[in-house]
């Protein structure tokens, strides 16, 4: 049961224990179903993330015959793709390809803070 700050400091008088003298303020608590929607919304839980995306979709955006010699491997401050690829020659010829592959990958859905691309060795 809740009581006001006054009725509680006389109870307390009466036990024999220390007053609540702080400034705070008794809020009612959050219901458990609230928090939760509130964290799903604030960090996207449930949604398909961007990495997992661009994965799924990969041999769409780069095409079949590059697709098993490069990996997307993560994203970096949500605006930089890094890609692993397999060979130099590869990571040339993809770059050349940069806006294109830049475009398509901007069109899937979650996607469209990606800014930059960076083709590495791995």
């Amino acid at each position: 049961m809740k009581f006001s700050r006054k009725v509680e400091n006389l109870i307390a008088n009466f036990r024999g224990v220390p007053e609540d003298g702080k400034r705070s303020i008794l809020n009612e608590p959050f219901k458990a179903d609230s928090l939760i929607e509130v964290i799903l919304e604030r960090h996207q839980l449930g949604k398909p993330r961007a990495e997992q995306v661009i994965i799924e979709n990969w041999q769409q955006i780069i095409g079949p015959e590059n697709a098993h010699r490069s990996c997307p491997t993560r994203i970096i401050r949500k605006r930089r793709l890094l890609v692993a690829v397999a060979n130099t020659t590869l990571r040339q010829e993809l770059s050349f390809h940069r806006h294109m592959i830049l475009n398509r990958i901007r069109s899937l859905p979650g996607c469209k803070e990606i800014k930059e691309l960076t083709f590495t060795a791995g």
